[in-house]
């Protein structure tokens, strides 16, 4: 393990679980799990899920507006994950979920200027259940 993929263990495992179960409606140890690592940025799935919900974690309160481009770039790959986990749910269910009819981050900051990075993490599977269960009826 080369020091890019050392974890940082700043936040406690059952904090960072619990923000993993609730964001990503996964358990972290299923990113651990995966050994993949990306070529680009170097660094395992586990890694980036970690450093992503770590920016989360300190920016959760704050209005998607106010948030620097880093910041921005993971709250939008939180909400990748938890779109293709929610689409995968709904395939399971013989409901094919298009992404590009889920509204983005930057459709969220349009919609409403006001809305914090937890709000709008949270509204993710609402916004896909709605979705499929217009496919569904």
């Amino acid at each position: 393990m080369n020091e890019k993929d050392e974890v940082d263990n700043s936040i406690p495992e059952n904090v960072l679980e619990s923000y993993c179960s609730s964001i990503l409606g996964r358990d972290f140890s299923s990113y651990q799990a995966d050994v993949s690592a990306n070529s680009y940025a170097s660094k395992t799935k586990a890694n980036e899920v970690r450093e992503a919900l770590e920016d989360y974690i300190r920016v959760e309160d704050l209005m998607l507006k106010e948030l620097d481009i880093e910041d921005l770039n993971s709250i939008m790959y939180l909400e990748e994950l938890r779109e293709q986990k929610e689409i995968a749910d709904w395939r399971e269910r013989g409901v094919e979920i298009n992404p590009n009819d889920i509204p983005n981050i930057y459709d969220a900051m349009e919609i409403n200027q006001k809305v914090t990075a937890g709000e709008y993490m949270k509204s993710i599977p609402e916004i896909i259940t709605k979705l499929g269960n217009e496919k569904f009826s």
